[in-house]
């Protein structure tokens, strides 16, 4: 066997592999980039189809909660406390609702691994910013109220956009700054923005059209 040719064929046939590997990931780069980008700047949050959105592994699925194809959860629960953060601090209640159905599911005792607690899974350190009142010892209303005027020091500090005060949120604001203004490449937020944002689209858009509870 001529080994010198066949080093030469090998070298070649890797070659091929990476640059096939390559094209194949560029497109989906663009897709995410591209997505981000339109929601951001749309008036209205418009869900891609490029984006596959599954309900939040911490919800326990089961019949009653959900539609055949297991991405909503049939009841908004806790409107009353939602809708009264909401126009004491003037947010959307969709908006809320959405950040609460993909940190905890609607979960008031839920924790995290990293020690995030409640409806909004606020971190205790973070929630004393805002109250002297232990997380653990808030009503529904208090969870929420703390875990939105987070969220709404985050849209201030990122100029009201959206995609990076999500993204803040969920990775804390230095790390948005430290990626120039990115949603950073963290997997888990990489996934939290869309996912907050197709929640938050489909809530909107029941807000409006049915303000009944159910779904």
């Amino acid at each position: 066997m001529n080994w010198g040719l066949f080093r030469i064929a090998c070298s070649i046939f890797a070659l091929t592999v990476v640059s096939g590997l390559a094209v194949a990931q560029t497109p989906l780069n663009q897709t995410m980039d591209v997505t981000l980008t339109e929601l951001e700047s749309a008036d209205e949050i418009i869900i891609k189809n490029e984006y596959v959105v599954t309900a939040p592994a911490s919800i326990a699925a089961s019949p009653a909660q959900y539609h055949a194809k297991g991405s909503l959860p049939v009841v908004m629960s806790y409107r009353d406390e939602v809708q009264a953060v909401a126009d004491a601090l003037a947010m959307d209640p969709a908006l809320l609702h959405a950040v609460i159905m993909v940190e905890s599911g609607y979960q008031a005792k839920s924790v995290s691994r990293k020690g995030a607690y409640g409806l909004m899974q606020v971190i205790p350190a973070t929630a004393k910013a805002y109250s002297a009142k232990p997380l653990t010892q808030m009503s529904p209303y208090e969870q929420i109220h703390v875990g939105a005027r987070y969220l709404k020091s985050m849209l201030t500090q990122f100029d009201d956009q959206l995609t990076l005060a999500l993204a803040a949120y969920n990775a804390g604001p230095q790390a948005v700054v430290k990626y120039h203004a990115q949603i950073p490449p963290y997997a888990e937020t990489q996934k939290y923005v869309p996912q907050v944002l197709y929640y938050y689209a489909r809530f909107k858009q029941q807000l409006v059209l049915n303000p009944s509870p159910v779904l």
